[in-house]
């Protein structure tokens, strides 16, 4: 049997693995905007229906850990005028927004989540994700796919080139990616996805591994 030539060709290669798993974390991204006259009745009213969309939430047995305050802005809103021919920006309006996300572990509560939050006065959907709460045994599984594709690759080269693959000189893992969360409806207008099914399908993941072999003679 030939031994491997520490002298002898190399070949690299890199090998992809990917895995799917159920989703066991949902998360949910509700908001409301409110256009007022003044700075304070916007942030005002914005509040008003984000504490009732926390409220809501609250009363479907979800806790206050698993509910956050997001995002806040305030920002005035301009009319462009050129009286006289002179151009000017004057201030008409403020708006005002607040989003509240929640977390949930019972992903069948992510579509009473969102009728919830439009019944107490939610006016967007900002997103719907889910996602794994533990991903070590899936990306570990996307690993060892990625290696046998990496070896496959090798192999074949080998083959094709009437030699075998001796011994492995370099491994580097490219990363394992994921779970990416897996969007849904993001940016829709809440009160189109009130009472719509929502599925959690599968996620996704990935991980490439580069190896190096050394070539032995056929």
């Amino acid at each position: 049997m030939a031994q491997p030539s520490s002298d002898g060709p190399i070949v690299r290669v890199v090998g992809d693995g990917s895995v799917r798993r159920a989703p066991d974390l949902a998360g949910v991204s509700l908001g409301v905007i409110e256009q007022q006259a003044t700075a304070s009745e916007a942030q005002a009213a914005a509040n008003a229906t984000a504490n009732a969309i926390i409220e809501a939430i609250k009363g479907m047995g979800i806790d206050g850990p698993n509910i956050q305050t997001s995002r806040i802005s305030l920002s005035p809103m301009y009319e462009n005028r050129t009286p006289g021919g002179v151009s000017e920006r004057r201030v008409i309006a403020y708006q005002a927004s607040n989003t509240v996300s929640v977390r949930l572990t019972d992903l069948s509560k992510v579509g009473g989540v969102i009728d919830a939050g439009v019944k107490a006065g939610a006016n967007q959907v900002q997103g719907v994700s889910f996602s794994l709460s533990e991903s070590t045994e899936a990306q570990g599984a996307a690993l060892k796919r990625a290696t046998r594709a990496g070896r496959a690759k090798a192999q074949a080269i080998a083959e094709g080139l009437g030699m075998r693959l001796g011994e492995v000189i370099e491994v580097v893992e490219g990363g394992a990616s994921g779970p990416q969360p897996y969007p849904m409806a993001r940016g829709m207008m809440a009160m189109e996805s009130a009472g719509a099914p929502v599925e959690p399908g599968e996620i996704e993941v990935s991980a490439q591994v580069q190896i190096a072999y050394r070539l032995v003679g056929g």
